[in-house]
């Protein structure tokens, strides 16, 4: 038996290292000269480099490493012997091009000899939809089989946005050749991190809409006859959403805050046209992983409203164009991107005898994200789709007590909202997955109006829990000055 103990190599014969560009056809004969010690850094007449740093060298009775970021090193080795051992093959695998570094043994592997192969990953394949394979050692040899090799480790860059199952297969009995497999089994903690970007944008869009009332105040109960009047109102509300979907799709944990300014005119006694604008921020976090986003958004809007008798329609368009940065690990990279999308939302007021009024509302509020690609070094996520289209059906109580000149409105509400679209699909080099944060979720409100001296000052809580809305907890305060 000859064990296989390759540190640096002397060379028999006419045998030598062939260093052409960045290809080394190495070629070692056994029995060959073990000398002890650092691998010089250089190949020269009588050794060769052998690239990277084995951890636990020591365990292993031969090596031999070829992993220098490039998967094109070739090596050959020949013993008229069995050869026995524990033993290590540390190469590169370039995934997208289907080639990595092989070994070729031109002898027989004895049945307790046991060759560990050790893979560093440059690279993944252009489509991960379906398993590839790419073969690593050849062995002519007679008596060898499977049991003589292991899949040891397999390095992967930490940017990567999946994580991945890693099998070997050798083919044949007797002589044969060993491949190594990759598959996708899910996402990674960086995977969720970005697949968690368009619902917490969506987030932050729907918190930012909010409903007429939590813009403007209870106006309906005090007419403005002004044909100007400017408002504004700062906004919060935090809690968790759990999409659901595919591929190990994790729940995270949301906090949006903001305010939005605004100005309108009156175009008749019932109709008032209007610009706003507003600025918020999202804090994204994984709930069960290490991965965060932080979101800013600038958001600008018209708006046409109708207040006639008991009636108040509401549409309303805006746009939004937010960046921000997601992090994982070590991981941090650049987000950007837009989202636009309209509001519309009517109420029919009911008067009761006990002055308390009792006003049904409809709303739906739809919205399209657009998120810029997002690169790693192995390749792209891409948000093929991400839209929200979101139904609310709910009904306020609210009654108005005058006190000399100031008015105050005291609010309830309850409302059912659903979810009808909020797919969020995605693909990574052709790995495709989806999220969906449809469903119903049901939202309590309450709060306060205020008239004073012709200023509407107003306030209010809300709390919404449901499928993929987890225990919300939102508010704001606002003014309206009219002139």
């Amino acid at each position: 038996m000859n064990p296989f103990k390759i540190r640096k190599i002397t060379f028999f014969g006419a045998m030598r290292t062939l260093v052409m560009a960045s290809i080394s056809i190495i070629t070692v004969a056994l029995p060959a000269i073990v000398m002890a010690g650092t691998v010089s850094a250089t190949a020269t007449a009588t050794g060769v480099d052998f690239f990277g740093l084995i951890e636990d060298e020591d365990s292993y009775d031969g090596i031999i490493s070829t992993q220098n970021g490039v998967a094109n090193n070739d090596v050959y080795i020949f013993s008229p012997d069995d050869l026995e051992g524990n033993n290590l093959l540390a190469i590169d695998v370039d995934w997208a091009a289907g080639t990595a570094d092989t070994t070729t043994i031109d002898a027989s592997i004895a049945p307790e000899g046991l060759f560990t192969i050790n893979v560093k990953s440059l690279t993944l394949p252009e489509n991960l939809a379906d398993p590839d394979y790419v073969d690593v050692v050849f062995v002519l040899g007679e008596t060898v089989s499977g049991d003589n090799f292991i899949l040891g480790e397999v390095a992967v860059n930490p940017d990567t946005f999946l994580t991945f199952e890693f099998d070997d297969v050798f083919t044949s009995t007797g002589s044969g050749f060993l491949s190594i497999g990759l598959s996708v089994t899910g996402l990674s903690d960086l995977g969720m991190s970005v697949t968690s970007l368009a619902p917490a944008v969506q987030s932050m869009w729907n918190t930012t809409v909010g409903t007429l009332h939590q813009r403007q105040g209870a106006v309906r109960d005090q007419k403005l006859d002004n044909n100007v009047s400017v408002w504004g109102r700062y906004f919060n509300a935090s809690g968790d959403i759990d999409p659901s979907g595919t591929n190990n799709n994790d729940d995270f944990s949301m906090d949006v805050d903001g305010y939005e300014v605004g100005v309108d005119i009156a175009l008749t006694d019932e109709v008032r046209l209007g610009l706003m604008a507003s600025q918020s921020n999202g804090d994204m976090g994984l709930n069960n992983g290490v991965g965060s986003a932080d979101l800013n958004a600038d958001t600008i809007g018209v708006y046409l409203t109708w207040l006639s008798g008991p009636w108040t329609v509401d549409l309303s368009y805006r746009n939004m164009d937010f960046d921000g940065d997601v992090k994982s690990g070590l991981f941090r990279g650049d987000v950007d991107g837009d989202a636009n999308g309209y509001n519309l939302e009517a109420g029919y007021a009911f008067m009761t005898d006990s002055n308390w009024v009792v006003e049904p509302q409809l709303q739906y509020s739809t919205v399209d994200v657009d998120l810029d690609d997002m690169n790693n070094s192995y390749g792209a996520f891409k948000q093929t789709d991400s839209n929200s289209a979101l139904g609310r059906l709910g009904v306020m109580l609210r009654k108005s007590y005058q006190n000399g000149n100031n008015i105050w409105t005291p609010y309830f509400s309850v409302n059912a909202l659903e979810e009808f679209d909020g797919d969020n699909e995605y693909n990574i080099n052709g790995f495709t997955g989806k999220t969906s944060t449809g469903g119903t979720s049901f939202m309590a409100e309450g709060g306060i109006n205020a008239q004073i001296s012709g200023v509407v000052v107003f306030a209010g809580l809300n709390y919404l829990d449901g499928d993929a809305q987890d225990d919300w907890l939102g508010g704001q305060v606002g003014v309206r000055y009219p002139f």
